[in-house]
């Protein structure tokens, strides 16, 4: 069903931006909402495209369309800016794409149902990069497969839509997905420093990784903002607190599995000992998980 829909988008963020542009350049009729309007407002300009409608409340947002898109960087986000909407809910349908915790995602879930609207929860993997291209991963859990039929318009310019089943099936997918994202960051972050702090050749040690079998391209994008120090600006793809949110749903689920979760707990004290590190060395920007490398090594960024 190659339809146009009424899209509104929230959460204009580093992912949200690249998506919503590839959905405004698919032909759907998109109102965005952010938290910060002027970011809004520059989304608009970016596009040259004033067909794109900007929300002021979140109500209004949500009474513009009938596809509800959340890229919202928690769920205090989602509760403080969907969920108070009762009236306007009923009747649409609410894809719900950041990356929450299975259990977060199921009580999102209930409630927005229990307002007469449809819930899809909708988790991307992929970089701001990828999402530019349009290759990301989306990751479907619904009632029914049937979702990605009748929202096929909606995914496709986005990437690649899989369905793995109903809500929490993403979401739990989702997390075995980025345990590895921020576990080869950190363990490539480790690796980086041993080699640096002994005096060894950096660039020798990717090269001979390069050519073995536990090459990732991962450790290729994240080595040149290792080395020269930059985690900002172009070199921002994941940023240290999303990766400590999401690690430490990764060791929830792990927890409540009963799977051994002692690595990644070891890797959430590291990140937030970096966060922590960056922060006492007077950085206030936003910085890419490429800086846990700085902060073993006590380093500052350019």
């Amino acid at each position: 069903v190659n339809m146009a829909h009424k899209i509104t988008f929230f959460g204009l963020g580093l992912m949200g931006n690249p998506m919503c542009e590839r959905l405004v350049n698919a032909g759907h009729s998109v109102t965005v909402w952010n938290r910060t309007k002027s970011k809004a407002e520059e989304f608009q300009k970016q596009l040259g495209n004033f067909s794109v409608q900007i929300a002021d409340t979140p109500e209004q947002g949500i009474e513009a369309s009938e596809v509800i898109i959340a890229m919202l960087f928690d769920k205090e986000a989602f509760d403080r800016t969907i969920l108070p909407h009762e009236s306007a809910l009923k009747g649409k349908t609410v894809i719900q794409m950041g990356t929450l915790s299975s259990d977060e995602n199921s009580e999102l879930s209930q409630k927005i149902q229990a307002l007469g609207a449809t819930f899809i929860e909708a988790p991307v993997l992929g970089t701001d990069t990828v999402a530019k291209v349009g290759k990301l991963q989306i990751l479907i859990g619904a009632p029914s497969e049937d979702v990605v039929k009748t929202f096929e318009s909606v995914w496709t310019p986005m990437g690649t839509p899989h369905y793995l089943g109903d809500v929490t099936s993403a979401s739990t997918m989702k997390l075995a997905l980025n345990n590895l994202v921020v576990g080869q960051t950190a363990l490539f972050a480790t690796s980086m420093a041993l080699v640096g702090k002994s005096q060894l050749s950096q660039e020798k040690f990717l090269s001979i990784l390069k050519n073995s079998a536990v090459f990732c391209q991962y450790y290729d994008f994240k080595f040149k903002p290792m080395v020269t120090h930059s985690y900002t600006g172009t070199n921002l793809h994941f940023d240290m607190k999303a990766a400590a949110k999401d690690m430490k749903f990764v060791q929830q689920k792990l927890e409540s599995l009963n799977i051994d979760a002692s690595m990644q707990k070891g890797t959430s004290e590291m990140i937030s000992n970096s966060i922590k590190q960056r922060e006492e060395a007077g950085i206030q920007e936003t910085e890419d998980m490429a800086a846990f490398y700085a902060a073993i090594m006590g380093t500052q960024s350019k």
